[in-house]
């Protein structure tokens, strides 16, 4: 899902000293890449319309690894031994992905979806202006994000891996560790060290409400998301929430809404009386 630290993730990554990154290529998306092609289904259909008539299935992902090979080789400099690319819609094709790079390995960003929403909606006030802010639609976006990847997951195994953005906020230096070890790349503690230096937000970034990064706060929902907000989230997520473990109730919405209520109630009450 957009706005969940994955050009964080990103940005870990490509600060290895033997990785090249591509940004966002959209390459195997269905709107804007080769996913219509990916995902096609031959079925029992007697008129054998469309692309079956002319290459089987596992000729079509051939074909299609070694365009996306070649495309995909531009973005590599001769000192570079893994390519990274980061594209959030591309959640919705990873089995696909999968069949044309066997060997190439998923990390899933998984944030808490009050939070992205919160992030969406500033984005779409800001340097996003297409975007939707409805925390609803955000809720919902959020809920299919996750199940495209627990989907996913039977199918890929050990070449998944799912890290958590408030993980890598709390415990910077282990996470960064395990996104390298699960990518084979070659590390060692002082590597590891300058990378959580040079992606840390508090070092590196000012914090602006407006900007494409703008505080990489845990729990902006809270002061964030009105009592509407929460409910309308809590709608479009579902259980996923709970599925999540972000919460452990699918009516978790009551007691922030009641706890927020209550806030109000006693400022009011103990706010000094005008004179």
């Amino acid at each position: 899902m957009a706005r969940s630290g994955t050009t964080w993730v990103y940005d870990v990554l490509t600060a290895h000293p033997e990785a090249a990154g591509i940004n966002e290529s959209f390459m195997f998306s269905r709107e804007y890449g080769l996913g219509a092609l990916l995902t096609r289904r031959d079925g029992p259909d007697e008129r054998r319309i469309g692309l079956g008539q002319l290459i089987t299935r596992d000729d079509l992902f051939a074909d299609l690894r070694d365009l996306a090979s070649r495309w995909l080789s531009r973005a590599i400099p001769p000192d570079a031994r893994y390519l990274i690319e980061k594209t959030p819609l591309h959640v919705t094709v990873v089995r696909e992905i999968a069949a044309v790079f066997p060997d190439a390995r998923f990390v899933h960003v998984l944030r808490d979806g009050r939070d992205v929403a919160v992030s969406v909606r500033a984005a779409a006030r800001s340097w996003a202006p297409g975007w939707s802010a409805s925390v609803l639609e955000s809720a919902w976006r959020w809920r299919r994000a996750i199940r495209n990847a627990s989907q996913a997951q039977p199918v890929l195994g050990d070449r998944l891996l799912e890290v958590r953005y408030e993980d890598l906020k709390s415990e910077p230096t282990a996470q960064i560790a395990r996104l390298f070890r699960f990518c084979g790349m070659p590390y060692d503690t002082a590597l590891v060290g300058r990378v959580a230096t040079h992606t840390d937000f508090r070092r590196q970034f000012e914090p602006d409400p407006a900007a494409f990064r703008r505080f990489g706060r845990v729990g902006d929902w809270r002061t964030a998301l009105t009592p509407l907000d929460l409910l309308l989230f809590a709608i479009g997520a579902g259980g996923t929430i709970v599925d999540a473990g972000y919460e452990a109730s699918r009516i978790w919405w009551l007691k922030h809404i009641a706890a927020a209520h209550l806030c109000r109630r006693v400022s009011r009450k103990t706010l000094p009386r005008a004179n």
